[in-house]
């Protein structure tokens, strides 16, 4: 076997147990030669993802979801990357306050009972959605300043990605990419993606 002199390597050789993990073995110069040529990989060699890589990557997914255009962009996202995966995936929505100011308590009561028909109705079309892909959606309703709210949620839950659509008709959405994203992303303990 011929090992490659130092000097034709370049400044980046190490000896030989400091490289072991990077060596490979490339064929013979020529058919008559005999000998094997020691290939050193470059030092800042960038190594492809092995599967099990990927799949480590991310194991619990969140979705911010509402209903609107961007979330349902967000939802479609977090799908593929939860069945791409194999990732568990959640989805939250933030039921915005109830009126503060009501004429009567029937009508707060009549608020909510609205809104909980609507989030319930959400939900399961987002369900629906989510096993056409053969992927099971966790779902959860909670009331709650929306920044707040998802940060705890996804603290408290270890998510490893969070995924919010860039526009929607909740205040969640609304300002997006003003100050809510923007709250997201520093205050959120993992990664997060916004889907336009």
């Amino acid at each position: 076997m011929v090992l490659r002199r130092a000097s034709s390597i370049g400044p980046s050789f190490q000896s030989l147990w400091q490289w072991s993990s990077r060596a490979r073995w490339s064929p013979p110069s020529s058919p008559k030669s005999g000998f094997t040529r020691l290939m050193w990989l470059p030092r800042k060699m960038i190594f492809r993802r092995t599967r099990r890589e990927e799949e480590e990557m991310f194991k619990k997914i969140l979705v911010g979801y509402d209903g609107s255009e961007g979330s349902k962009k967000a939802l479609a996202a977090a799908i593929d990357l939860a069945r791409h995966y194999g990732a568990e995936l959640h989805s939250i929505s933030v039921e915005e306050d109830l009126p503060r100011y009501a004429a009567t308590v029937g009508e707060v009561l009549e608020a909510k009972a609205e809104k909980n028909g609507y989030f319930a109705k959400l939900n399961e079309e987002a369900k629906s959605l989510a096993a056409k892909q053969g992927i099971t959606l966790h779902t959860k309703v909670v009331a709650g300043h929306e920044v707040e709210t998802i940060v705890n949620y996804s603290r408290e839950h270890h998510f490893d990605l969070v995924v919010i659509g860039f526009m929607g008709h909740s205040r969640v959405y609304d300002r997006v990419w003003g100050s809510t994203s923007q709250n997201l992303t520093r205050l959120v303990p993992c990664t997060v993606m916004v889907v336009k």
